[in-house]
């Protein structure tokens, strides 16, 4: 009977140990290469932008805006945002592990001496 306690007790203390987050190794890389890769998509947006946005600027300020003139521009810039879109949804798909933590976690869970079946896999007819 004393033996069963402290085994209980052991495999406790062994299962909140493992359930202890632990860091993911070399997060300070990870988080580097994906802002540098992010900052570089947003740059490159913004220098595509910059071309365009004043071109659309001085056609409104010259009052001389019609869909002839305005839609190239507006193909240009909506080309630009899908581009950009599509360059961050690569960021997305790939996920970043940076700032984030791993858990590995051993789920005790006492059983009955009459059966061998978990107390969360019973059905509820069953009794103690």
């Amino acid at each position: 009977m004393l033996f069963s306690h402290i085994v209980f007790v052991a495999l406790s203390v062994f299962g909140l140990v493992q359930a202890i987050p632990s860091p993911l190794a070399k997060e300070g890389v990870v988080e580097r290469a994906t802002n540098a890769d992010v900052t570089g998509v947003l740059n490159t947006l913004k220098g595509r932008t910059d071309t365009i946005l004043p071109q659309i600027n001085a056609l409104v300020a010259s009052g001389n805006v019609n869909d002839r003139n305005v839609k190239p521009l507006f193909d240009q810039l909506s080309s630009a945002l899908k581009t950009a879109d599509a360059s961050l949804g690569k960021f997305k798909a790939q996920g970043s592990l940076a700032g984030k933590t791993r858990t590995r976690s051993l789920l005790l869970v006492p059983t009955s001496s009459r059966t061998s079946t978990p107390l969360s896999r019973r059905s509820p007819s069953t009794s103690r």
